[in-house]
């Protein structure tokens, strides 16, 4: 486990990690979290209605209640051993990422909302 902090040459890094591992709720918009779904990058990270918008527990990530470290060991132990269902979960969380979070998408919802005020 290597702790890097914050690092402007992350998209260059994270397609190398076989999972990010998000165990509290930073709260607000995770940056981090959202980077590794757009690299393909499987997500075991705590519940908050934050990360709920991002991850879909069991398709493009998992989602254990905050605090529950047993949960985040079993899920990373889980994606850990079984390469397959990493790439799944992996590659259903970039697609997630480029389908509702790319710069084209948020722009789109944000026209169609600036639209509602029309």
């Amino acid at each position: 486990v290597h702790f890097l902090g914050c690092r402007p040459d992350a998209p260059q890094w994270l397609p190398l990690c076989e999972l990010l591992w998000a165990p509290g709720s930073e709260g607000g918009h995770p940056h981090a979290v959202l980077e590794a779904l757009a690299a393909g990058v499987p997500v075991v990270a705590a519940d908050a209605p934050h990360l709920r918008e991002l991850i879909v527990h069991g398709e493009s990530g998992f989602l254990v209640p905050e605090g529950d470290r047993a949960g985040l060991a079993r899920y990373a132990h889980r994606l850990f051993e079984d390469e397959a269902a990493r790439q799944r979960i992996g590659q259903a969380g970039r697609q997630r990422a480029l389908s509702h979070f790319s710069e084209e998408a948020m722009v789109a919802r944000y026209l169609d909302l600036y639209s509602t005020f029309a």
